[in-house]
């Protein structure tokens, strides 16, 4: 028996007796198995009360690991991060980098961030259609049509609750 794996399957055994008393907590981390999960609520409502980097797209064990590494433990640690100093300290490629930076920085602000803006062609129109609710009564609808740079909208509004069905 290679002894090396013996001294590996004890400190795992070690470690398992040290969660199962209370000495130590496991960390839970995003992965694959996630969804199918029962203990998914369980997590996730510790992942906000620790503000942990699962709750970020990509949040799994390797990206974890990798910021572990650069001393970043939190969601809000990494947007507070300037995205030049993260460059040098986290192994990843810029470009899902930057991505997972500005997903902190917008989670942490409570606001998106435009990652690029949109491009719409130039030569046909482009309609948004967009609802306003209060319970179960819709109040607005609105249109806005773009169309070579120009916008226009319009909106339907009911005055009243009750008068849902007036902008109709």
């Amino acid at each position: 028996i290679d002894e090396g794996l013996v001294d590996r399957f004890q400190e795992l055994a070690a470690r398992m007796r040290q969660v199962a008393g209370g000495e130590t907590e496991t960390e839970p981390v995003w992965c694959s198995a996630c969804r199918n999960c029962p203990w998914l609520k369980a997590c996730t409502e510790r992942w906000h009360a620790t503000d942990h980097l699962s709750l970020l797209p990509n949040g799994g064990k390797t990206t974890v690991t990798k910021l572990y590494s650069a001393g970043i433990r939190t969601v809000k640690a990494l947007a507070a991060s300037g995205f030049d100093q993260l460059r040098g300290r986290v192994p990843m490629s810029e470009k899902a980098l930057k991505a997972l930076w500005l997903h902190a920085r917008a989670r942490a602000d409570g606001r998106p961030i435009m990652m690029k803006p949109a491009e719409y062609p130039d030569d046909r129109p482009i309609y948004f259609y967009d609802i306003e609710t209060f319970g179960d009564e819709v109040f607005l609808h609105g249109a806005i049509r773009i169309c070579a740079g120009e916008r226009e909208e319009r909106f339907f509004f009911a005055d009243r609750p009750g008068d849902a069905g007036v902008p109709w």
